[in-house]
């Protein structure tokens, strides 16, 4: 019986507590999946020869990030 099948019995029969623990669960288990997945592919990139910025980690592409001009700053006259 899968996790989802057993779910829905227990919300049938009325066992509500028993569904609320197998949905919290089942959503630890598909968010340490997740993790473990994105804890991989940057080890990956890391340790595999690509570097990867702080916004790549974050799960930003640099296609999301708009980029700015530089602005050069004004350098003060020197004083004699």
């Amino acid at each position: 019986m899968s996790d989802y099948s057993q779910i829905i019995d227990n919300i049938v029969s009325g066992e509500t507590s028993l569904a609320k623990d197998a949905i919290e669960n089942a959503l630890s288990a598909k968010a340490f999946s997740s993790l473990e997945s994105r804890k991989q592919n940057i080890a990956t990139t890391l340790y595999g020869g690509e570097q990867m910025t702080a916004d790549e980690m974050n799960g930003v592409s640099q296609a999301d990030v708009e980029t700015q001009p530089e602005v050069e700053k004004e350098t003060q006259p020197e004083k004699e």
